[in-house]
């Protein structure tokens, strides 16, 4: 059984209500060739929410975070200690690139 959709239509809503209504209408053959078509209302509510790192920082905008990945060449691991380089990264505090 194949449903088609014969025609489709917003119905208008208030701006701010964040609903959308539209009006669809569908059609399928049910049996021996008769047609059956239906009218409905679908009625959509629009909700709004952050990703979690925007919620996070709409919480304290003070605040950051960041991932640092470091590798070592073992030449390097002689002459700079691991503390001095995390220490140094430290220092730096957050870049935007």
């Amino acid at each position: 059984m194949q449903v088609k959709l014969v025609d489709a239509g917003f119905i208008w809503t208030e701006p701010h209500s964040r609903r959308l209504k539209t009006k669809l209408t569908v059609q399928s053959e049910v049996f021996n060739g008769a047609i059956l078509q239906q009218t409905f209302v679908v009625e959509y509510v629009v909700e709004t929410h952050m990703c979690p790192d925007c919620s996070r920082a709409a919480a304290n905008p003070n605040t950051w975070t960041a991932v640092v990945q470091v590798s070592f060449q073992p030449a390097m691991l002689q002459a700079v200690s691991v503390q001095q380089l995390i220490l140094y990264l430290v220092h730096l505090g957050p870049c935007n690139t």
